[in-house]
């Protein structure tokens, strides 16, 4: 961490073509003037592009990242050096670059995504013979958080096998999360996903268990998101990151036909399929086909998972998956667009407190918490907009959307991180926004999430 440095900065040039960038910074409470002299390269002379990362200062709020500013052209110094000057506001950080990029030059939010339908199978036929040796087993996309997920030959098929048992587990530094690895992408919304699981043979059916999850977004405890959770022995869970939904048992043969899931078994096309899908706030699970659970979380007052990732989960089993399928649901936008609390498109007045250096589970370590009486605006263009943050205590507030009072009086749930406390959606497509104001309690803003 700098702190209190006069002068701080860094750069990096392309000696092939030209170009260079310069990140400067000033972590004190007064301006920094930087004279920038530019020799020996090709591209001293093009004109450099600055962009401003910027805090709060002594309460003000005028935060902002990454904020395109003017552009520069470089004055000749003499024969062989050109410069300009840039003046730094306090507790600010500026890019300074050749490269001309922008906003407008983005592509839109879903074709940035990972495309949705997606399906690993596992075997990557079409990669070269070395791909997953290269890779040392891992699929594709993946990240484990806790346990071992690799790709490994069964009876001539490819399938994804939790490595670590009980046995084998290494002794824990710290919290160590159960088995489950993530994959995909953190802005999928309104989607489906299944999976063919597997139990490894002989492991106790009270204790052992895999699990399918969707809008996976936090890693630290390895539960996040919503996700079902299902026992060889025929019991289930629905949960929202650590907390039991729904629950219920199955009789074993009705789930994946009488005997253990042996590697024979699996080579003969027998296992248990796990699918998962949220719209919403409602999700529905099923079990080999059939529909298992359909929870409302609007219906309940319940806080809302956000966007998020795929997961499968297990034991400290030998488990294993195989064909992995993630689609969208029909008829619905199937990403969303993530705002952070410190962006332009949230206006505050009143009591807010702003802070830019919170928790690693709050979106981009920033979190606004305002007193009674405090407002916050949201603009967003879209149909459906969802309100995040950690509220633990009683909060009311009442909101309006594009001038007209929804809520008089709103008991908001409690939430964990990166969960929606409110949600609308069905407005029509276009420009909108939401007012809310702290009517008791502290109000936790996180950010909003458009889709």
């Amino acid at each position: 961490m700098i702190v209190n440095a006069r002068h701080s900065y860094m750069t990096v040039t392309d000696p092939e073509n030209g170009n260079y960038s310069i990140v400067l910074t000033n972590t004190t409470a007064e301006p920094i003037t930087y004279e920038i002299h530019v020799k020996n390269i090709a591209g001293r002379m093009r004109p450099v592009f600055l962009w401003e990362t910027r805090g709060s200062v002594d309460g003000a709020y005028d935060i902002h990242y990454f904020k395109k500013l003017e552009k520069k052209q470089p004055v000749s110094k003499d024969a062989e050096t050109d410069g300009y000057t840039i003046t730094l506001k306090p507790y600010s950080l500026v890019t300074v670059s050749t490269l001309e990029v922008g906003e407008e030059t983005y592509p839109s939010y879903e074709t940035r995504m990972l495309k949705l339908p997606y399906r690993d199978d596992f075997a990557y036929a079409g990669y070269d013979k070395n791909y997953l040796r290269a890779r040392g087993g891992a699929p594709r996309y993946t990240t484990d958080e806790g346990g071992a997920f690799e790709v490994t030959e069964l009876d001539g098929r490819s399938v994804l096998m939790q490595k670590i048992t009980a046995e084998t587990k290494a002794m824990e530094w710290g919290l160590t999360p159960e088995p489950v690895t993530n994959l995909g992408d953190d802005r999928w919304y309104n989607y489906r996903a299944s999976v063919r699981a597997c139990f490894a043979k002989g492991a106790d059916p009270k204790e052992n268990y895999v699990g399918i999850g969707i809008r996976y977004i936090l890693g630290d405890s390895g539960k996040s998101g919503y996700w079902l959770q299902m026992y060889r022995n025929g019991a289930w869970k629905l949960y929202r990151s650590r907390e039991v939904l729904l629950e219920g048992v199955l009789e074993t043969s009705a789930v994946n036909g009488a005997g253990e899931m042996s590697s024979q078994s699996v080579a003969n096309g027998i296992g248990v399929t796990l699918a998962i899908e949220a719209c919403y706030a409602n999700v529905r699970t099923y079990i080999n086909g059939v529909q298992i659970c359909d929870y409302r979380a609007n219906e309940r007052n319940d806080a809302i998972a956000g966007a998020g990732r795929v997961a499968l989960y297990s034991a400290f089993e030998q488990n294993y998956f195989e064909e992995l399928y993630v689609t969208p649901v029909e008829g619905m936008r199937t990403g969303i667009e993530r705002y952070d609390d410190t962006d332009e498109n949230f206006v505050y007045s009143g009591a807010w407190e702003h802070r830019t250096m919170s928790s690693f589970r709050d979106y981009r370590r920033t979190l606004s918490v305002g007193t009674k009486d405090a407002v916050c605006s949201v603009r967003f263009h879209g149909s459906a907009c969802g309100l995040m943050g950690k509220n633990e205590e009683d909060v009311r507030v009442a909101i309006e959307i594009d001038g007209n009072c929804v809520e008089s009086v709103y008991t908001l749930p409690k939430a964990e991180s990166r969960e929606h406390w409110y949600l609308v959606q069905g407005l029509p497509g276009g420009e909108h926004e939401i007012r809310v104001k702290v009517l008791s309690g502290k109000l936790h803003v996180d950010g909003a999430e458009v889709n």
